[in-house]
């Protein structure tokens, strides 16, 4: 859900009930409170739309709170509510858990800078992803894109694409030239005979 919508930890902990509206294959999500003051929708698809059925499922009838996100422990829901520090955390523990490197440098933002980066490394373009992530400034959209793998390979692609054909020119003009080489061996000795010294200069082999 988090990087779904590109959430912020404490959009996770006021999401209710009442901000899903299920579409039978897709939930629709409505993000009021948020730190621009921008109201935000995003959809729930495929098996994280099946995983959040399944999530509500299993939701105790007894719940009389709106609040979305309920402690799951040894298989069921509890009456409890998440709280805002577990979602703070939630991103180390979650590298933690996957072994990443330097788990604690990830956090609850972690959600959304993944989603901002996942959804560039898709096609999404700069447009699309300040719609996303609400973002108003084009050069803070642009802070959350991480610097991953893909996006230095689809960089390094396009140059090498630019490059090549003007090396293959290159190297066509230069194969069309005549080589010139000479064998060392058949040059003769020199002798210096007018100088104090008599050097001698042999092939060199």
């Amino acid at each position: 859900m988090g990087v779904m919508g590109a959430c912020r930890s404490n959009e996770l902990y006021e999401m209710k009930i009442s901000h899903l509206q299920d579409f039978g294959s897709a939930f629709l999500v409505n993000v009021p409170n948020t730190k621009t003051k921008i109201c935000r929708k995003f959809t729930v698809t495929d098996n994280f739309y099946k995983i959040c059925k399944t999530y509500i499922s299993l939701r105790p009838s007894h719940v009389t709170s709106d609040t979305f996100f309920l402690n799951f422990q040894n298989g069921k829901c509890t009456t409890q509510r998440i709280g805002i520090n577990k979602f703070t955390k939630m991103g180390k523990d979650i590298a933690a858990f996957l072994k990443l490197p330097n788990p604690e440098q990830y956090s609850g933002h972690s959600f959304r800078r993944s989603s901002a980066t996942i959804l560039v490394d898709a096609g999404g373009d700069i447009t699309a992803l300040k719609r996303h992530g609400g973002w108003k400034s084009t050069a803070v959209a642009e802070g959350y894109i991480d610097e991953s793998v893909k996006n230095k390979t689809n960089t390094a692609n396009k140059i090498s694409s630019s490059i090549q054909p003007k090396l293959n020119q290159t190297n066509s003009n230069v194969s069309s030239h005549q080589n010139i080489s000479f064998d060392v061996n058949s040059i003769p000795p020199i002798n210096f005979t007018n100088c104090s010294n008599i050097t001698i200069i042999n092939n060199i082999n």
